[in-house]
């Protein structure tokens, strides 16, 4: 006699919930991850192990920023409880679990701008270290060692490296270490008398963070009243962008 089902799957709010409880009792970090996220479960038309009963799929949506933590562990182990929390009376079994990311509203760009009158250096150290593809980087004076650690330590994670720097004496030293390490362009001296500097102050991030301002990335610096800005806007780095090709090709 074939067994008698409800073929009715349980509350998919319900069944989220009673998943995240059991994670939080446990003491498992996904318990965090799914409180925030979504669940569906999604039945099929194909016979499961069991006599008379069906496969069913787990698709759980998460945020961003913990979907970018998902590891397979993570869903072999949420695949095993959704097995054990599925009522036998439904006459669905889970075959599968996916996990994606879910869509947000307000992501698609945030912008800031952040004036910092203070510990310039260490704001330019925090953006360099946040960079996950490119660095390029305009400035009139490069001579802090620190800052050219820094950017030794990205170049050693992959990132492209560029840099323009006026062609001064003053530059003489630290260029001839940056060029060991980076693409490095010099920029000549222009005018009638050979007196106008290539006189920018702005490093690109990723073609979305620009950090700008008064500040030369010298040792003297530090002690100087100076001013950086940190522009969380794609349109404008790209601009500066544009404007560090040109550089480049002059």
């Amino acid at each position: 006699m074939a067994t008698s089902y409800t073929y009715e799957v349980p509350d998919e709010s319900n069944f989220l919930a009673t998943l995240v409880k059991l994670l939080h009792d446990t003491g498992n970090e996904m318990a965090d991850w799914l409180s925030q996220g979504e669940l569906h479960i999604d039945t099929s038309s194909n016979f499961s192990n069991r006599w008379n009963a069906y496969w069913a799929d787990v698709s759980i949506y998460l945020p961003h920023h913990f979907y970018s933590k998902i590891s397979d562990s993570h869903k072999d182990d949420l695949l095993n409880l959704t097995k054990k929390i599925m009522p036998k009376s439904t006459g669905y079994d889970i075959q599968k679990l996916e996990i994606y990311p879910k869509i947000e509203d307000g992501l698609a760009e945030e912008k800031s701008i952040e004036a910092h009158f203070e510990q310039q250096q260490q704001k330019i150290i925090d953006s360099i270290r946040e960079a996950k593809f490119t660095i390029w980087v305009a400035v009139a004076w490069f001579t802090d060692p620190e800052l050219i650690n820094e950017l030794l330590a990205k170049k050693k994670e992959g990132l492209n490296i560029r840099i323009v720097v006026s062609d001064d004496d003053i530059n003489q030293k630290s260029v001839e270490k940056l060029e060991q390490h980076f693409e490095v362009k010099k920029y000549p001296r222009t005018g009638y008398y050979q007196n106008n500097i290539m006189h920018n102050k702005f490093c690109v991030i990723d073609f979305q963070v620009v950090v700008h301002g008064s500040y030369n990335w010298s040792k003297k610096a530090q002690y100087n009243k100076e001013t950086v800005m940190v522009n969380k806007d794609r349109k404008i780095a790209e601009n500066f962008g544009e404007e560090f090709i040109k550089l480049m090709k002059e």
